[in-house]
């Protein structure tokens, strides 16, 4: 199913409907995104091929979505796929016919970005990056500047790289990924499937907060009673950082401040508990500091997407910041750090963040390998 206001014509036919539609002329698109009259005629005419930059101005002038055409579609999938290979392995299978199948080792599907799949075969076989561009009928330079994003590669690159060094192309992250953005060129229903799923809305469960309720100073009882108290909110709002654990505890017993004292014995009650297996604790930040841990009951979710709730956003659980990261279609489709950042604090509710709210995001955004 085609979703709406998109096309799954070329982009020379939608371009064409799109300026009969509004009765504009080439020369006035030519103006408005800056490119010259012919070149406008070669992508109308299907001579070219336009990058997605260009499909964005002229999106922009024509007063349409970029996601309109499909080409632009095609490539912000694909370009997704690239860090995403499970995926990328799964649709590669699914392109080919069941006879083909049986010919496709997966065991052997290496995951790495050409590059880094390059060297590491250079250096199992001994061989000069020169050596592997003259076999393939380059000049190192000419091979170089490919490897470094500064031309574009042409496009049976890897399966002569597969060749020169005796290897299936398939075990090529970047030959299985030029496969399935053929098939996906010509099966619209399966990459418009794909482009709703990677740009979906963020889904977050409401938080569910502990019922605030009077409790008796922690200096004033035993550290099993304290323990117990801990354990009450853990089980709600786990996985939580205990950070968060201990204010909710001793704002229940009407303490404002958090003493070196009160610290101690919170940290005391925390690690009795989990000795005691009613408590596990995730150091998330590699620090070993108790206070710090993320702290759940066992039988539960390690890591719950939910909202913020009153919770600040250094208070949520890194784990939990990460899941948010990986749903965000800035991340999904390779935008920039700041791109990611922003959806996560729209997802969040935050319009005004403070440094240490983008800081913790930073944090996520690198633990997941961020761009």
């Amino acid at each position: 199913m085609t979703p709406e206001g998109v096309s799954d014509s070329s982009f020379a036919k939608s371009l064409g409907r799109l300026l009969g539609e509004r009765s504009a002329d080439i020369d006035t698109l030519a103006r408005k995104v800056g490119a010259e009259r012919r070149y406008l005629e070669a992508l109308l005419d299907g001579d070219k091929e336009p990058s997605s930059g260009m499909i964005e101005l002229i999106a922009r002038a024509l007063g349409v979505s970029a996601s309109h055409f499909y080409e632009y579609r095609l490539a912000t999938v694909t370009s997704a796929l690239e860090w995403d290979p499970e995926r990328l392995n799964h649709l590669f299978l699914e392109s080919m016919t069941e006879a083909e199948r049986t010919h496709v080792d997966d065991s052997s599907f290496d995951n790495k970005p050409l590059r880094e799949a390059i060297r590491a075969l250079l250096a199992v076989e001994e061989m000069t990056q020169a050596e592997l561009a003259e076999s393939i009928g380059l000049t190192p330079s000419e091979f170089s500047q490919i490897l470094n994003s500064r031309v574009d590669a042409p496009a049976d690159l890897p399966h002569a790289i597969a060749q020169a060094f005796g290897v299936p192309a398939e075990c090529l992250l970047a030959y299985r990924l030029e496969v399935v953005t053929e098939w996906l060129h010509e099966s619209p229903r399966e990459l418009n499937a794909l482009w709703e799923d990677m740009t979906h809305g963020i889904e977050l469960a409401p938080y569910d907060h502990w019922p605030m309720r009077s409790l008796p100073d922690p200096r004033r009882v035993s550290l099993v009673e304290l323990a117990r108290s801990l354990i009450e909110i853990v089980k709600v709002e786990g996985p939580v950082l205990g950070a968060r654990v201990y204010s909710l505890r001793l704002r229940g017993a009407g303490v404002s401040a958090e003493t070196r004292e009160l610290r101690s014995l919170l940290n005391r009650a925390s690690f009795a508990a989990m000795q005691a297996g009613a408590l596990i604790g995730v150091d998330e930040r590699s620090d070993r500091t108790q206070k710090y841990l993320v702290l759940r009951v066992p039988g539960s979710p390690e890591v719950l997407m939910r909202a913020r709730g009153d919770r600040s956003i250094p208070e949520i659980p890194l784990a939990e910041v990460c899941a948010v990261v990986e749903s965000t279609r800035s991340y999904r489709v390779g935008d920039s750090v700041q791109d990611v950042q922003n959806e996560v604090l729209a997802a969040y509710g935050v319009d005004q963040p403070r440094l240490a709210d983008v800081e913790h995001i930073n944090h996520a955004i690198n633990m997941k390998g961020g761009r």
